[in-house]
C-alpha cells in the first residue's frame, strides 16, 4: 500500500489535467472595476508532489474567484518538490515561513496541525456566519479535524484505501472480477484461483506489512484502541496469523526476501535504486527502511501490470509517477469480515493563525471545498459528491457501483485512523518479518512487539 513517504514524493508528479471554471468579469456591482492594489491579497500554498493538479489548473479557480469577490485577490505558491527535498522535507517548516506570507494551505498530513497553534481554530468562524453549512460535510472527514471544539480546517476531499484489480490478468486467469460486498473468504479464493492459473511472472497478491493492518481491523483486532496497544488481542493474533498463511500455507503472496529479488525497469521513469536510497536516507530504523523498500518494489510490480490484486489509496487510479497503465483495471473496497472497516486521508484547506484576514480566507477555502475534485479524491462534501457531474465523472473512471459502494461506506463503515500504518510499519513489521522469515510463534512475535511498543518513551 502507498503511504506518503519519501519513495511517494520522488515517484509521484504532477499527471492530471485540470477542471475547468468560468471567470466572472473583474468589479463591483456597479461596473466599477476595483484597482488591484485596493483588494485583499490571499496568498495560498500547495505542494506540488502532492495535488496531481497541475498550477494552471489551480490559477482558473483563483481567477473564477477573484471573478466572483472582486475585494480580494488569490495568489498561489506552489510548493515545489526541489524546494520541499532542500528543506528537508519539512512542508510545514516552508508553508509557516514568515517571508512566504501564506495565509491558507492544502496538507493531507496533518496530524500535527490538529492541536498545532499556528492553525487557526475555523469554529469561532464558521459559528459567526448563519450561512455556512457544515452538515453538508461528511462527518468521516470534520471529525479529522476536530480537537476538543477547536475546527484546525475544512476537509476538501477524502483519499480511500481500496483493492485494485488488474481485468488482463483475470481474463487470463478466466475469474471473474471482485464484486462489491466481497468478503474476506472470497479474497483467499480468489487469489488462490489467480495464482493456480497465472504464470509465475504474476503476482496474484503483492500485499506486505501494511496490507494487514485493514484486515486486522476488519476481523475485530486492532493495532491500538485508545491509548493501550492491542497487538495481543486475540483477534488481533488470529488476523496476522490469517495474513501470514497467505504467503505460508497458500502461497499467494511473495515472502519479503522474494520481493527483494524483483527488478524491473519501470517504464514511468525512475528506478528500484532510487526508491531504495529514498526509503534508506535519514533516522529510519532498519526495519522501516527494508519494509519501505520492499513495498516500493510491491508498489513498483502492480505499476507494471505484474500483480493481479493490490491495494492502493483511490487517488493513485491510472498510475503515479509517471506511469500510464496500459492494462484495464478495476476497484472493489475492502473485504467484509467481522465488520466493514474504511482507512481514510483527508485533504484538507488550512488558515494560518498569523492571517491578518481570516473571513476572506474562509472565503476562499469554503469556495475550493464546493469545487468538482482536484485531487481525484471524493468530495468531503454530499452535496458536491452526490452531484451529477462528479457522479458522472467518477462512473466513468471507476464505475457506478465502485462509486456508490465509496459513499455508502464513508457514511456508514467504521472508521480507522491511516496513521496507524507508521506504528505498524516499525512494530508490526518487525513481528512480520520475525513471523514470515524467522518462523516464529505468531503469538509470541506480536507479544514482543506489543512490549517494545509500550516500552516506547
Amino acid at each position: 500500500m502507498s503511504r506518503v513517504s519519501l519513495a511517494m514524493i520522488l515517484l509521484s508528479a504532477l499527471v492530471m489535467g485540470g477542471l475547468l471554471v468560468g471567470c466572472q468579469a473583474k468589479g463591483t456591482d456597479d461596473g466599477t472595476a476595483v484597482p488591484l492594489a485596493d483588494r485583499t491579497v490571499i496568498a495560498f500554498a500547495y505542494p506540488q508532489y502532492l495535488t496531481f493538479f497541475t498550477e494552471a489548473n489551480y490559477q482558473r479557480l483563483a481567477d473564477a474567484f477573484n471573478g466572483e469577490n472582486p475585494d480580494l485577490r488569490v495568489e498561489l505558491r506552489q510548493i515545489s518538490t526541489e524546494e520541499l527535498m532542500a528543506s528537508g522535507y519539512d512542508y510545514l517548516s516552508l508553508v509557516f515561513d514568515e517571508e512566504l506570507g501564506v495565509d491558507a494551505f492544502l496538507s493531507r498530513d496533518f496530524w500535527s496541525l490538529i492541536e498545532d497553534d499556528r492553525v487557526l481554530d475555523l469554529q469561532p468562524l464558521i459559528v459567526a456566519d448563519p450561512a455556512f453549512d457544515l452538515d453538508d460535510f461528511y462527518p468521516l472527514a470534520l471529525n479529522a479535524l476536530r480537537r476538543g471544539g477547536r475546527l484546525q480546517g475544512l476537509p476538501s476531499e477524502i483519499d480511500l484505501v481500496v483493492f485494485f484489480y488488474n481485468n488482463d490478468l483475470f481474463d487470463k486467469a478466466d475469474l471473474p472480477y471482485p464484486a462489491v460486498g466481497w468478503t474476506r473468504d472470497d479474497f483467499v479464493e480468489t487469489a488462490v484461483a489467480l495464482r493456480k492459473e497465472l504464470l509465475e511472472r504474476y503476482m496474484a497478491f503483492n500485499g506486505q506489512v501494511s496490507e494487514a493492518v485493514p484486515f486486522i481491523y476488519a476481523h475485530g483486532g486492532a493495532i491500538r484502541r485508545g491509548k493501550d496497544y492491542a497487538l495481543t488481542d486475540p483477534r488481533t493474533v488470529e488476523a496476522v496469523r490469517w495474513y501470514a498463511e497467505l504467503a505460508l500455507a497458500h502461497d499467494v503472496m511473495l515472502l519479503p526476501e522474494e520481493l527483494e529479488f524483483y527488478e524491473p525497469e519501470p517504464r514511468g521513469g525512475g528506478s528500484v535504486s532510487i526508491v531504495s536510497k529514498a526509503v534508506g536516507e535519514g533516522e529510519v530504523p532498519e526495519v522501516e527502511r527494508r519494509w519501505g523498500t520492499i513495498e516500493a518494489r510491491a508498489e513498483i510490480a502492480a505499476q507494471e501490470g505484474d500483480v493481479a490484486l493490490w491495494s492502493d489509496l483511490l487517488t493513485h487510479r491510472q498510475g503515479t509517477g509517471g506511469w500510464n497503465w496500459d492494462f484495464d483495471w478495476g476497484i472493489v473496497l475492502w473485504p467484509r469480515d467481522q465488520g466493514e472497516v474504511i482507512f481514510s486521508y483527508t485533504f484538507a484547506y488550512f488558515v494560518s493563525a498569523r492571517t491578518p484576514h481570516p473571513e476572506a480566507v474562509l472565503r476562499w477555502i469554503d469556495f475550493l471545498t464546493r469545487q468538482p475534485p482536484q485531487l481525484q479524491g471524493v468530495p468531503a462534501r454530499r452535496s458536491v459528491a452526490e452531484s451529477v457531474q462528479v457522479r458522472r465523472n467518477f462512473s466513468d473512471q471507476i464505475g457506478r457501483q465502485a462509486y456508490d459502494a465509496c459513499l455508502v461506506a464513508i457514511e456508514g463503515a467504521t472508521p480507522v485512523d491511516y496513521g496507524l500504518y507508521v506504528i505498524a510499519e516499525r512494530y508490526l513489521g518487525q513481528a512480520m518479518l520475525d513471523i514470515l522469515e524467522g518462523g516464529d510463534d505468531v503469538e509470541a512475535a506480536l507479544a514482543r512487539a506489543q512490549a517494545a511498543l509500550e516500552a516506547r518513551p
